[in-house]
């Protein structure tokens, strides 16, 4: 239609193309990074924090004769934050790896499309695992502000 119209020639509608699958990627490699940098730095160390909390109350508990039911709510949510603290960290692991390999791909074109495709989809289980960790953990081992902090920040 842009040549057809005589608006942009072949040259510059392939320019044009080239110039916003750099910005898409240039985007989401940030997303990407930023997001495995505040998974690694910030969600994980809080959810292991928080679950060496649980682990040292339940330790308490049978030490003062309770028994294994008793700790069941606590070693539940243990092994709850162990699931979301590894599903964090494989997926993390497995952007870090695909960042890597587009990275050294020969085509702007090829790059979109792994950003896009293996990329991009890496963010939704680090994000919901992140999401649930926020709801469990502590206010004062979270050191990110918490959803509803912000819904009422002024």
């Amino acid at each position: 239609m842009f040549v057809k119209n005589e608006i942009f020639n072949e040259v510059e509608l392939n320019a044009r193309y080239e110039i916003m699958q750099e910005l898409y990627v240039k985007k989401i490699d940030i997303e990407a990074k930023l997001l495995a940098q505040l998974a690694t730095s910030h969600v994980i160390p809080a959810g292991i924090a928080y679950q060496r909390n649980l682990a040292e109350n339940v330790k308490a508990m049978k030490d003062a004769g309770l028994s294994k039911g008793d700790t069941e709510v606590q070693v539940n949510l243990i092994k709850e934050l162990g699931g979301h603290i590894k599903n964090i960290s494989t997926h993390v692991t497995k952007l870090l790896a695909e960042l890597e390999k587009a990275h050294h791909l020969d085509s702007t074109y090829k790059t979109a499309s792994t950003f896009s495709n293996k990329i991009k989809p890496l963010f939704e289980p680090i994000r919901d695992s992140s999401d649930a960790l926020e709801f469990l953990v502590d206010d004062e081992l979270w050191k990110l502000p918490k959803y509803r902090e912000m819904l009422f920040v002024k």
